[in-house]
C-alpha cells in the first residue's frame, strides 16, 4: 500500500436499505466504543436481473473453483464488498474496516484496528468468521 494509512481509517457497515433497524444496532455497538461507522447501501442480490447478473458473475468459472453456486444472497453480498472495494479505489482510501450489519462487536475492535494501521505488506485482513468450517461441504 503506497499511500499513507490515516489513524482511524473509515468504518464501513453493509446494509440493506429494508433493514435500517440491523444498521442502527452495529452502529450502537459501535459509537460505544468510540468508533463512527459509515453506512454503505447494500446490494440486494434478489432484485438483480438476469442481465446485472450476467455482467458481474460467471456461474461456469465460480464452479471451477468453488463447491457450488452463489445464492442470490451471496451475490449481493460480494457485489456490496465490491462496491466499497471500488470506491476505496476512486476515493484513494488507503485502508477501511468493513463490516456487516449482523456483527456483534467485540470490544477489543478498537485495539485491533489500532494494531492494523501499524501493519505493512498486505492487501487484506479477515479479523474473522464465525462460521463452522466444519459444516460447509
Amino acid at each position: 500500500m503506497s499511500a499513507s494509512v490515516p489513524a482511524h481509517p473509515p468504518v464501513f457497515v453493509i446494509n440493506l436499505d429494508s433493514s435500517p433497524e440491523r444498521y442502527q444496532h452495529a452502529e450502537q455497538q459501535l459509537l460505544a466504543l468510540g468508533i463512527t461507522p459509515q453506512r454503505y447501501a447494500a446490494v440486494y442480490g434478489k432484485d438483480l436481473t438476469p442481465e446485472q447478473v450476467d455482467a458481474c458473475y460467471d456461474q461456469a468459472a465460480n464452479l471451477q473453483y468453488f463447491r457450488r453456486s452463489l445464492s442470490p444472497g451471496e451475490l449481493g453480498c460480494y457485489l456490496s464488498h465490491r462496491g466499497i472495494w471500488q470506491k476505496m479505489v476512486a476515493e484513494q482510501i488507503p485502508l477501511a474496516i468493513v463490516l456487516e450489519d449482523d456483527i456483534e462487536v467485540d470490544p477489543r475492535l478498537p485495539a485491533a484496528i489500532q494494531t492494523l494501521t501499524a501493519l505493512t505488506g498486505w492487501d487484506h485482513i479477515k479479523l474473522s468468521d464465525d462460521r463452522d468450517a466444519a459444516g460447509y461441504q
